[in-house]
């Protein structure tokens, strides 16, 4: 099996084409998707401290930083609002192809290096136990990452086939724990998404309110659940490890960052 470079599956996929649109929809709408929120009619309105608390206080700012925190939650979606049912199919099938292809290539290569171990004599047999400690410590590190990795590769390969919803369910759900912290009720939630997919004419016919609830609501909740699984323990470790505690921090670190770009279709 061919074992892929960074920069080849990176020119195979180019997903950074993909991550500037998504940045440039997000600017060229944001003016827009303000204006959207800050209407009387839009859902928004109604959580907004200024009106809640009227007859005490008026706190223009606090509403303005409300609209920013919601619309901020909307970054990608803006993006898969604006493509059709085959593109959005398209563009998520190659991000995810890019990610699963990405993490393989990544465990792979460190797989190779375990199996035939640095500087490993070719015409002695010494134990494992007697190799230097500097290289056991090398061992144990690359034994952390492909943990890890296992755990990511494991993740693509089991969620479930691409569909044209792909793309909104996972872009969503930040924005849908947003305003279930905010204490929208499900009536006002599915008004604004109805507000939102009307305003840029999303391709989805089948958007009514019971299809928003069942197939984008609940869906996107349930994603960013599993997006966020093994955050706390980013390598699955066990407490078996002999790496040092600096040395894990740094790994759980870099791993928190890894799984945070490539999770984001």
């Amino acid at each position: 099996m061919k074992i892929y470079s960074n920069i080849e599956l990176i020119e195979k996929y180019e997903p950074q084409n993909i991550l500037n649109d998504i940045k440039e929809h997000f600017i060229i709408n944001k003016s827009n998707l303000f204006d959207l929120f800050s209407k009387s009619s839009c859902p928004i309105s109604n959580y907004k401290r200024e009106k809640q608390l009227s007859f005490i206080e008026s706190n223009e700012a606090e509403d303005h930083d409300l609209v920013e925190d919601v619309m901020n939650q909307l970054h990608d979606a803006i993006y898969f609002m604006s493509l059709s049912k085959k593109d959005r199919t398209l563009v998520t099938q190659r991000m995810r192809s890019f990610a699963t292809e990405f993490t393989r290539s990544h465990f792979e290569r460190i797989k190779n290096v375990q199996e035939n171990r640095i500087l490993e004599l070719p015409y002695s047999s010494i134990e494992k136990d007697k190799y230097p400690l500097v290289l056991k410590e090398i061992d144990e590190v690359l034994k952390s990452i492909m943990s890890g990795l296992n755990i990511e590769l494991n993740y693509w390969q089991d969620l479930p086939r691409a569909s044209y919803l792909s793309g909104l369910q996972v872009s969503m759900g930040s924005f849908f724990e947003k305003l279930n912290k905010i204490g929208m009720n499900q009536k006002d939630q599915i008004t604004l998404v109805q507000q939102l997919f009307s305003h840029f004419k999303v391709d989805w016919d089948e958007g009514a309110r019971g299809n928003i609830k069942t197939s984008l609501q609940m869906p996107s909740l349930e994603i960013l659940t599993s997006r966020k699984s093994f955050f706390d323990n980013p390598m699955g470790l066990d407490q078996n490890s002999t790496l040092s505690e600096n040395n894990i921090n740094e790994l759980a670190s870099t791993f928190y960052e890894y799984r945070v770009h490539l999770r984001r279709f």
